[in-house]
């Protein structure tokens, strides 16, 4: 019986994760340091928009051989969440033969390397099976646990803090946005008083004018008038 396995290296050593379990198999990645994590535990790195820790298993392994500079990043689901673990480099994805297993000797059964699933014989080289589901022990894990509350703790209150930054700008925008607003409609309404004012003497200058029009034509009228009565009297 045959099950996939992606094979890495680390150190001078060949190791697998169940294919079942690999989410992604990447290359170098930016990743951020995380203050007061265990010492296998590099950081956090982004997993298409999910931050998840990575473990250097060079580091974990106790190889004494630090990762290379080109490492390769996989990522596994575990029962905790996802991880991400640096290999020196992937070596192959393929089927290895479950009849090739070798029984675990006594002395790498310890809690130190509860990770081992099991070692099997795959193309002339010994390949330990990594149980993903213990790659960290309980201390390692409740440490962990307890970095990355505190992490979240401030990374909401660095929301908060910049939510209410924001809000304080916006407002601080809204404000002059009023005042800005309110001043050209006081100019418009200062424009518009004016113009009113423009044609409302306009309008009584022509109503004066009107009105000495109207007067002149009556005094005439009234001349004509008096004179037609004058005539009249001398007959």
């Amino acid at each position: 019986m045959t099950k996939s396995q992606v094979i890495f290296a680390v150190g001078r050593g060949q190791y697998s994760f169940d294919s079942l379990y690999v989410r992604a198999v990447e290359g170098k990645t930016d990743i951020k340091v995380l203050p007061g994590a265990p010492d296998c535990i590099e950081g956090l790195a982004d997993l298409r928009g999910e931050l998840v820790p990575v473990c250097d298993l060079n580091k974990k392994f106790n190889t004494g051989v630090p990762s290379p500079e080109d490492y390769a990043m996989i990522f596994v689901n575990t029962a905790d969440g996802c991880l991400g673990c640096i290999a020196d480099k992937v070596i192959e994805i393929g089927a290895i033969t479950e009849d090739l297993e070798i029984e675990l000797p006594y002395l790498i059964r310890r809690d130190t390397t509860e990770y081992i699933a099991e070692i099997v014989s795959h193309k002339g080289n010994l390949v330990t099976a990594i149980n993903q589901d213990k790659i960290l022990n309980s201390d390692e894990k409740a440490a962990l646990d307890k970095v990355l509350n505190k992490a979240k703790q401030k990374a909401e209150k660095d929301a908060e803090k910049q939510a209410a930054k924001e809000a304080e700008k916006q407002a601080k925008e809204a404000e002059k946005q009023a005042a800005k607003e309110a001043k050209e409609a006081e100019k418009q309404a200062a424009k518009e008083a004016k113009e009113a004012e423009k044609q409302a003497a306009k309008e009584a200058k022509e109503a004066e004018k009107q009105a000495a029009k109207a007067a002149k034509e009556a005094e005439k009228k009234a001349a004509k008038a008096a004179a037609g009565d004058s005539k009249k009297a001398s007959k």
